[in-house]
């Protein structure tokens, strides 16, 4: 008898909008990868002006033909707040926007990039800490009033990190004996310490609870 394979042909369809949102990944710039070596314990060196550094990396970009490729993005990340004034809202680091945030934001649009910020999901930012460190303050309890900030300074994206301040975790994660692995990877919640020794595989495969 000849026995003939069978493969089953699945066709899938994708609806999408033909905007051109989401044709390539954000392309840009991100201050934390080129001058970071200017901080000395996560505060600006004396006398080095962020802002102005980055414009002129905004430039040299756009001169390299990089900006017409598509690298549109000048993305601020942490050491640029130093806490938050009598109404709550955030104050830049003066000494990286000594001219005011906007005045940044107004030039390198007009070059046509798009700039973006950096905050945190908790209270402090990853180099927040005693001194000679600056308690620079995430976006815990002031999500709304943050965006409405941004928003006036022309601000086009922002970056939101998880990796450090308190967190509010969703409270069926918070039960859960075993958290999803990616909830651990951004440490919302503590990490599973390791066992010594080798547990015998459980016989069921029902997780330990139900994830969101």
């Amino acid at each position: 008898m000849l026995r003939v394979p069978l493969v089953a042909l699945v066709t899938v369809s994708v609806t999408c909008l033909n905007n051109g949102v989401g044709y390539l990944p954000e392309l840009g710039f991100n201050s934390w990868y080129a001058i970071h070596s200017h901080l000395q314990n996560y505060v600006w060196e004396a006398g080095y002006v962020a802002s102005d550094d980055v414009l002129n990396i905004a430039e040299f970009m756009a001169d390299k033909g990089l900006l017409a490729l598509g690298y549109t993005r000048i993305n601020w990340d942490d050491c640029i707040v130093v806490g938050r004034n009598a109404t709550g809202d955030l104050i830049p680091d003066p000494a990286a926007f000594p001219e005011g945030v906007r005045s940044v934001a107004d030039k390198l649009h007009a070059q046509g990039y798009g700039m973006g910020w950096y905050t945190v999901r908790g209270d402090t930012t990853c180099a927040s800490g005693p001194p000679p460190r600056i308690e620079r303050p995430g976006s815990a309890g002031h999500e709304l009033q943050d965006a409405k900030l941004w928003a006036s300074w022309g601000i086009d994206y922002i970056k939101v990190s998880e990796v450090v301040g308190t967190q509010k975790v969703d409270s069926r994660i918070a039960r859960c004996k075993k958290p999803p692995r990616y909830l651990r990877r951004h440490a919302l919640v503590p990490p599973i310490p390791r066992r010594t020794t080798r547990a015998a595989a459980p016989k069921s495969r029902t997780p330990s609870c139900a994830t969101p």
